[in-house]
């Protein structure tokens, strides 16, 4: 659920994506309350122990903590903290992990990339490919659809408006499908044609349940003067972005902000005496500097190179995030930036403070080598330090600000 994924699918591939429509593909990058719908009558036998796993679930909390995931194995999302999951994300689910979820009170839906930009405006395209997704949400005894296509779309060009009525075509087919199906879209981290993405924001907004703001990879188009390494999701341009949303009459309840479980790794061709990574330069949609030339790298990987840092964990001012630096293997230097329970915390809050939909996070797998009792006790804060969906509004109290820039 990264940004700048490439759709699957290209213009000179259209008969090969017709073809494997009925394939989902990964992307590149409370108490449960179970009500029997007839119109599930034609799914497969369900394959839990207790049959009543297999329906949706049709109770959730009135906010939303959005976990992605990429594994389907039983030592990962063992170690999740179901109790603070609301939704869990993914491309594709074992039947062992859909009875594990639902018996916990989770949802689960079909994140979905690999619609091709070159085939939104025929009709007879979206029809089927819409009637496929829908019929792997059956099969699969799924709760709901997460849009996540992320590629360029221009201003007045007839793809925003066939995006528009992909969307609300799936909604329809979906809900009739699986009544109190969610459907959810994934946006850049602002509306302002971020990556190019110049999406009709508002016609989603009116469609889907909720818009999760993908308030990372701030850095993939920079305008400069200069190239340097900077914080993934600054607080400051983070709240700018939503507040971007919030002014285009989007209510705060049909956002979920979206926080990163990984960093970016930088190269360095020069660090000067104030601690600035200059990196290399890197056109991105015509901003020369991005973090691409970084590479990213999930929390328990960022533990494992900051036990050899040079100058070790600090904060850094103006993302209000912390970074550190260290020489690689030959010798060269690099600078890490990412976020840790201090800087989510100051991120958790301000969308408590602004009563968004819900917080949700790429991705919640990114803890797996957490076996030392310092790394244990890491993922534990990592988790409790998420605001309870069914406690949302006390979460402020219990963590007070500490004179940080709201």
């Amino acid at each position: 659920m990264q940004a700048r994924q490439s759709p699957f699918c290209g213009v000179f591939a259209e008969l090969l994506c017709f073809s494997l429509l009925f394939t989902n593909f990964p992307s590149l990058h409370g108490a449960a309350s179970f009500h029997r719908h007839s119109t599930l009558g034609d799914r497969r036998a369900c394959p839990c122990e207790d049959a009543r796993l297999c329906e949706p679930i049709s109770k959730t909390a009135r906010k939303e903590v959005y976990g992605f995931a990429t594994n389907n194995a039983s030592d990962v999302y063992l170690k999740y903290d179901w109790s603070k999951l609301t939704t869990l994300a993914m491309w594709e689910f074992s039947d062992e992990l859909m009875c594990f979820a639902h018996g916990k009170g989770v949802r689960l839906d079909l994140v979905v990339s690999d619609y091709p930009v070159a085939q939104l405006t025929n009709d007879t395209f979206r029809r089927a490919w819409v009637a496929s997704k829908v019929a792997v949400v059956k099969d699969k005894f799924l709760d709901g659809i997460n849009f996540d296509p992320e590629y360029p779309i221009a201003l007045g060009s007839p793809e925003r408006k066939a995006l528009i009525d992909l969307v609300n075509e799936t909604r329809n087919a979906l809900v009739e499908a699986i009544p109190g199906a969610k459907l959810s879209f994934d946006v850049a981290w602002a509306s302002s044609c971020v990556d190019r993405r110049c999406y009709d924001y508002q016609g989603l907004a009116e469609i889907v349940d909720f818009l999760f703001v993908m308030s990372y990879d701030v850095q993939g188009q920079v305008w400069g003067p200069d190239c340097i390494a900077m914080s993934n999701t600054p607080l400051l341009r983070m709240i700018d972005g939503i507040r971007g949303y919030l002014a285009l009459d989007i209510p705060s309840h049909k956002l979920v902000l979206g926080l990163p479980w990984y960093g970016y790794d930088y190269p360095c061709v020069k660090l000067n005496e104030n601690d600035i990574c200059e990196i290399p330069r890197a056109e991105y949609h015509g901003a020369p500097c991005s973090d691409l030339v970084g590479s990213q790298k999930q929390i328990d990987e960022i533990l494992t190179i900051l036990e050899n840092s040079t100058n070790g964990r600090h904060w850094n001012l103006d993302g209000e995030a912390p970074q550190f630096n260290y020489k690689n293997a030959t010798g060269h230097m690099h600078q890490v930036h990412y976020d840790d329970p201090q800087s989510l915390l100051l991120r958790y809050l301000y969308a408590v403070q602004e009563d968004l939909r819900g917080v949700g996070f790429w991705h919640v797998g990114c803890m797996t080598d957490m076996t030392t009792p310092k790394r244990q006790a890491f993922r534990k804060e990592m988790w409790e330090l998420i605001p309870n969906a069914a406690s949302w509004d006390t979460y402020i109290a219990k963590n007070p600000p500490k004179g940080h820039r709201m």
